[in-house]
């Protein structure tokens, strides 16, 4: 298993339980797209970790 695919098996069951939990205080966070902030953040690490030699 890659890094990459490490990483997916981690972070997108978190992100969608992170989404989950706080949608219903999106509002308070300024009505910010919780699903858009997490797969942007998700590109981010998975690019950094594409990089690596690992």
């Amino acid at each position: 298993m890659s890094a990459v695919e490490l990483f997916n098996a981690i972070f997108n069951p978190l992100c969608s339980l992170l989404v989950s939990l706080f949608t219903p205080f999106s509002a308070l966070l300024g009505g910010v797209d919780l699903n858009s902030v997490c797969t942007s953040v998700g590109d981010i690490f998975r690019s950094l970790l594409s990089s690596l030699p690992i």
